[in-house]
């Protein structure tokens, strides 16, 4: 996902900023600035989901936060936290084998060492994809 698409999912509708950490997550799952819920709520003495009109019948600091929400700002702002720098290799755990990965065209095959001569048995997990067990 490029960097225009992941800042225009995480702004507001209503006042299209950018969501940070005091925006609240409605039960209908739609999260917006707590500051425009604010404004909503006093121009209209109710507060309804500015996208689906659903009524919200609680308190807006009652309201959650978007965990998701945090963890990708969170992300955002340490980037580098949890990613090893460009070019360190990865190296699995002692004693854990690295899958083989055969790629094709059209089909993404992953197999695992086998201890018997028998092929390895594929499975379809969606569309165009087969693992070996």
């Amino acid at each position: 996902m490029d960097e225009w698409t992941l800042n225009d999912l995480l702004e507001c509708s209503v006042c299209l900023d950018r969501l940070d950490t005091s925006s609240k997550v409605l039960p209908c799952q739609h999260t917006f600035c707590r500051k425009c819920l604010l404004d909503i709520y006093q121009a209209h003495k109710e507060l309804r989901c500015p996208e689906c009109r659903v009524l919200i019948e609680c308190g807006i600091d009652e309201l959650p936060t978007n965990v998701l929400l945090m963890r990708i700002l969170e992300g955002m702002k340490n980037p580098n936290k949890n990613n090893p720098p460009k070019g360190t290799p990865t190296v699995p755990p002692q004693g854990v084998p690295e899958p083989r990965h055969h790629h094709h065209r059209h089909h993404h095959v992953a197999t695992q060492g086998s201890k018997t001569e028998q092929p390895p048995k594929q499975v379809l997990l969606k569309e165009d994809s087969f693992v070996d067990y």
